[in-house]
Formats: C-alpha cells, sequence, structure tokens
C-alpha cells in the first residue's frame, strides 16, 4: 500500500524505526494487566500467533500496520491519482516545449512529431511527482526510455 499509493522515497529508516517501536510496545503491553493492555495489540498478538497465513489474518494485521503506521506519520504525502497526462495537458507541454525533446539524454533535443513523444514527469511521479503541465515536458522516446532505466 505504501508503494502503491504514497510518496515512499526514503521511508525506510521512518518504517524501521516506527516498527521496532510497535514490537516494544507490543511486548510491553503482554506485561500489563488485563484492564491495561491495549486491545489492538492483544490482537495484534493472536494474529501475529495463529493462522498466520490466512487471508483474514495477514489483511487485520495490515489494518494493524496502516492504523498505527498513520497515525505516527500523517505526512506522508500520498501519490498523485491521475499518473498519465490528458490529452490537453499532452497538448499544452507540446506546444509549451515547441515539440523539442527536453532531457536530452540520448539526443540534442531532437524536434518530435505528435505521434511519436512522451509526455514526461520531471519529477518522477514515483517520488511524488504531480501530473501537471508544470512538471511535464517532452521527451523523444529514446531519452525516456534512458531516463527510466537510469532512475532505478
Amino acid at each position: 500500500m505504501l508503494i502503491e499509493g504514497y510518496v515512499a522515497n526514503g521511508l525506510e529508516p521512518k518504517l524501521n524505526t516506527w516498527f521496532i517501536g510497535l514490537e516494544g510496545e507490543r511486548a510491553a503491553n503482554e506485561t500489563k494487566d488485563d484492564e491495561s493492555k491495549d486491545y489492538q495489540l492483544v490482537e495484534y498478538r493472536r494474529l501475529i500467533s495463529q493462522s498466520t497465513d490466512s487471508q483474514e489474518s495477514i489483511r487485520a494485521r495490515l489494518d494493524v500496520f496502516e492504523k498505527r503506521f498513520f497515525e505516527a506519520y500523517p505526512d506522508i504525502e500520498p501519490k498523485d491519482p491521475q499518473r498519465g497526462y490528458s490529452h490537453g495537458q499532452r497538448l499544452a507541454i507540446f506546444r509549451r516545449d515547441g515539440g523539442l525533446c527536453q532531457l536530452r539524454l540520448r539526443c540534442d533535443g531532437a524536434k518530435v512529431s505528435w505521434a511519436n513523444w512522451h509526455a514526461d514527469h520531471k519529477v518522477a511521479h514515483a517520488r511524488g511527482g504531480k501530473t501537471t503541465v508544470t512538471n511535464g515536458q517532452v521527451a523523444c522516446p529514446d531519452c525516456n526510455f534512458a531516463k527510466g532505466a537510469s532512475a532505478a
């Protein structure tokens, strides 16, 4: 869910800290008297101990993770739900850039035809780049494919 729906770049340290903290909370919760225990952590403990491979158990554990993670880090930015540029956005980008490749990774700013160009995100969608005309640029297919290979 984080990778598909949120800008997950650089989240690894936060996830690591959060998960270690969750496990610490879970362990501390087990030493409390029944009235003081966090019921969600009691249920989580059950879910990691019994029927661990059932779909229901996996979904319930993920629900606990999501709820607690987003409570701890409410500022995690969701990705723009629109991945592809609309026809109108593509037209505006093409006109603004004069049909010239802006990437220049494999060409020298080649003139492209309307039928043979890519609307490229300047800031990658996976890194939180919005699908807007401002964040778009004309890219020839060769340069865009080269950028994709090097962005990994």
